[in-house]
């Protein structure tokens, strides 16, 4: 008598309703817009102060540190591919066992392990920005030829916010995390209560 296999368990359909893709994308395009918030309030403050060369070191130090945190931005997209890869087999995995507790318990697993690396990675790029945050405001305020006013504006505010940097860099590990497993409401709700 010939051994028949039961065929492999059929992956559920994909929700391609428009409902579905304006709740996962409305909160993306929100959070995008949260992003750069803090720089156009400093701006507005610094803008009505009347003196441009405090509003031109506004301007040098808010480009400075956006290219330095885009630089780092591998940690959302990495966190995010690696946390959707994680969801995606937690769930083939389910649909192949029959034990839900069991499978419940190795999803969170390795969901949280991402998050934790990414975290970890996060914290030391931070801290070592944080330990060289004297020689790179110097030469990126030379590499966009500050002139000595608005280059010690630059300075004076890159001081201030080089302190969170740790923190804006854990933000690009949650909001990938989040955002690798659909769930795009906490990623604005993440943006939206970020300190920095």
């Amino acid at each position: 008598m010939p051994m028949t296999t039961s065929p492999p368990s059929a992956m559920p359909p994909i929700d391609t309703r428009y409902t579905r893709i304006i709740a996962i994308a409305l909160p993306v395009l929100l959070a995008n817009l949260a992003m750069p918030l803090q720089s156009v309030i400093d701006t507005a403050i610094v803008g009505n102060m009347n003196d441009t060369a405090k509003l031109a070191g506004m301007g040098l130090a808010i480009q400075l540190l956006s290219l330095l945190l885009v630089s780092f931005n591998f940690l959302q997209y990495a966190s995010s591919g690696l946390s959707a890869q994680a969801l995606g087999q937690s769930v083939n995995h389910a649909d192949n066992s029959t034990h839900t507790t069991k499978s419940s318990s190795q999803t969170q697993s390795p969901l949280l392990s991402i998050l934790q690396r990414a975290l970890l990675l996060a914290f030391a790029i931070g801290s070592i920005l944080l330990l060289a945050k004297p020689w790179l405001i110097d030469f990126g305020l030379q590499a966009l030829s500050a002139n000595p006013e608005s280059g010690q504006a630059a300075k004076t505010y890159l001081d201030v916010r080089f302190w969170g940097v740790i923190a804006e860099l854990m933000n690009f590990a949650f909001i990938g995390w989040f955002a690798g497993q659909g769930k795009t409401r906490y990623m604005l709700y993440q943006q939206a209560l970020s300190p920095c």
